[in-house]
């Protein structure tokens, strides 16, 4: 992310003045959070997300991006939602917060933590994930669920999203380093030239804003 969004512990301090620090770790140590040496690679080791600082940086950093700190009242879905730190910081600015994910004990405490709607979905491409509402913003970030997902994936996929979406929604999908050569990126890109959607590839932050699906 670029230096106008590097964040001062002011900031952080902020947003987590009122935070309830006490049931978060006492939840943490229920999962054995202090026993936890993680590689922040292992997407599988889920216990990591308890490192407040460092993933809820991460996570306004995103917000940030996409100004959601400067709008309020928005419809946000959130695809692989985690722990839900995006959901927190939805909460504080008024908006209207869904995440989708696996049925995961550790994520659904989380939510549970910070009250928020969470559906749970195997998220596939030819599926329609079963939504209630039009959104405002669609965001998915890292995107395990799509390591193995064709050209066809992707279009289906996005496809079945457009009934979801408001006039002027906008989608942002990041992802990591590693992911930028390999096939289910290049085929999501191919899917959206074939929808002739009007997206930005920022290869430096590695993610794609779509801004409009044709």
């Amino acid at each position: 992310m670029n230096r106008d969004l590097l964040l001062s512990h002011e900031e952080l301090n902020r947003y987590l003045n009122n935070f309830n620090y006490s049931g978060f770790y006492e939840l943490a140590n229920s999962y054995h959070y202090k026993d936890c040496n993680y590689n922040i690679f292992d997407f599988k080791n889920t216990v990591k997300y308890f490192d407040l600082f460092r993933y809820f940086s991460i996570n306004l950093q995103y917000f940030k991006y996409l100004n959601l700190h400067r709008e309020t009242n928005k419809n946000v879905l959130d695809l692989g939602s985690g722990f839900g730190y995006l959901g927190f910081l939805c909460q504080y600015h008024n908006h209207a917060y869904t995440g989708i994910d696996l049925d995961i004990e550790i994520y659904n405490d989380m939510f549970k933590f910070f009250n928020l709607e969470k559906k749970i979905c195997n998220i596939q491409p030819d599926e329609v994930i079963a939504l209630d509402k039009k959104y405002d913003y669609v965001i998915s970030v890292m995107i395990q669920y799509a390591k193995k997902w064709t050209e066809d994936n992707w279009f289906n996929f996005l496809n079945n999203l457009k009934p979801y979406l408001n006039q002027d929604a906008k989608m942002f999908f990041r992802f990591i380093r590693k992911n930028l050569s390999q096939p289910f990126f290049l085929d999501f890109l191919k899917a959206l030239e074939r929808n002739t959607a009007d997206y930005d590839y920022q290869r430096e932050e590695f993610l794609i804003v779509v801004r409009k699906l044709n």
